[in-house]
This record gives C-alpha cells, structure tokens and sequence, in this order.
C-alpha cells in the first residue's frame, strides 16, 4: 500500500470511513483484517472457517463485498 493510501493518522481511509461504504463497494483482506480487528492471518482462517464470508474473485484480484462483511 502506498504511503498517499494511508492519512496522517496512519489509518487507511477505506478503514476510517467503512461504515460510509455502500454496501456494494468491494474491500481487501486488509481492510477485512483491520476492520474485525485481527491479524491477515487470522482473517484468512476465519474465512475457511466460516466466521467471515468468502471472498469474490475477479481475475487476479480477491475482494469482499461490504455488505456481506456488515452482514457477518
């Protein structure tokens, strides 16, 4: 992520302003992660277990819709 992604406060702003997101805006594990609060690793095993929606793959790319995320 580039230093121009993250504000002065050092917070990525998709993180900061997530609850204005609309619901179809698609996120990545990082925002995921800082989201819940948890490690990358620990989201990814929540994924395979079921406490976090699977991911949408689009060519090289893996996001998760923001709805689904609120939902979860």
């Amino acid at each position: 992520m580039s230093q121009k992604a993250i504000d002065q406060a050092g917070i990525n702003p998709t993180v900061r302003h997530f609850d204005e997101l609309p619901g179809s805006a698609l996120v990545d594990i990082k925002v995921v992660a800082a989201v819940r609060g948890i490690s990358i690793p620990t989201a990814w095993r929540h994924v395979r277990k079921g406490l976090l929606p699977a991911p949408q793959k689009n060519g090289g790319c893996t996001r998760w819709l923001v709805r689904d995320l609120r939902a979860a």
